[in-house]
């Protein structure tokens, strides 16, 4: 810019501050352009980088929450003919003809799930771990030992998991180090529900006296719950004179259930270990 026209501009700055004002931003504007359009270019690439990275991230949630639901939708389909389409144009469940193809195509796609999406290792071998327990076992007590050592809220499951397994096939003392952990640090699962399994173990390793303490404690906390009965029938199997000095019965309270939720098994009971309702407190790692 020449000397002449600045000078003018100057000239005009004491006759109009207005104008003065302009005309200094004009001349900062120009002797700044070029960083000012650097930071400009800048900020609009920026936001950009922003726009697609949240795009993306939307993308693979959604992508992990389907292949979830594609994987989940095998392992809890029902073995038997297809049913007939529903007439107002509801989802068609998924059936399969046995449950060895069901099992199998269910552990397939929750390893598929887990090779996919790592972030989410676990929660796929764990229900693969269960998938393969109902036609190749050493396999799924593989997957669910992993789970087990691991240090998501999944390690409760898998333990959980591999003392059913261990106690359903005879193995009970491998059964009794699981569950005994297990009832140390029961995480979110029922305390009691790992006792009364725990109990079951002590019996099947002919130690009555250390099965007793065990339902006597669940008794006498939770007689009229969801686990005071079978640790009642525990009781009296492997100490009649303690089941038969108990008091009577009280009734049992309105919405009475001390020992919160319970956990029995997979869809149908089936399968050991499974948490009611599918993941536990929603889906970790998602």
């Amino acid at each position: 810019m020449s000397r002449s026209i600045t000078t003018v501009r100057r000239k005009k700055k004491n006759a109009d501050p207005l104008r003065s004002a302009w005309h200094i931003l004009e001349d900062w504007l120009e002797v700044n352009r070029r960083q000012i359009v650097t930071i400009g270019g800048i900020a609009v690439g920026t936001v950009l980088v922003v726009v697609l990275l949240w795009y993306f991230l939307d993308y693979r949630k959604q992508s992990q929450l389907q292949a979830f639901n594609d994987a989940y939708s095998k392992f809890t389909a029902t073995v038997g003919p297809a049913p007939a389409a529903s007439a107002v144009g509801g989802t068609t469940p998924v059936t399969f003809p046995d449950a060895q193809t069901k099992f199998t195509e269910s552990a397939a796609a929750f390893e598929r799930f887990g090779n996919e999406f790592s972030s989410s290792r676990d929660v796929a071998n764990y229900y693969a771990g269960l998938s393969y327990l109902e036609f190749k076992p050493e396999r799924g007590v593989e997957l669910l030992q992993s789970v087990a050592d691991g240090t998501s809220d999944m390690r409760f499951y898998g333990r959980m998991a591999l003392g059913e397994q261990y106690l359903k096939t005879g193995a009970f003392e491998a059964a009794e180090s699981v569950l005994q952990k297990l009832s140390d640090e029961p995480g979110p699962l029922p305390r009691f529900y790992v006792l009364t399994r725990l109990g079951k173990v002590k019996e099947g390793l002919s130690k009555p006296g250390e099965a007793a303490p065990l339902y006597k404690l669940i008794v006498d906390a939770d007689r009229n719950g969801t686990y005071g009965p079978e640790a009642e029938r525990g009781l009296q199997r492997v100490d009649p004179a303690a089941a038969a000095a108990l008091p009577p019965k009280n009734a049992p309270q309105p919405g009475q259930n001390p020992s919160n939720s319970v956990v029995g098994g997979g869809p149908g009971g089936t399968i050991p270990g499974m948490p009611p309702g599918g993941m536990p407190g929603g889906m970790p790692g998602f």
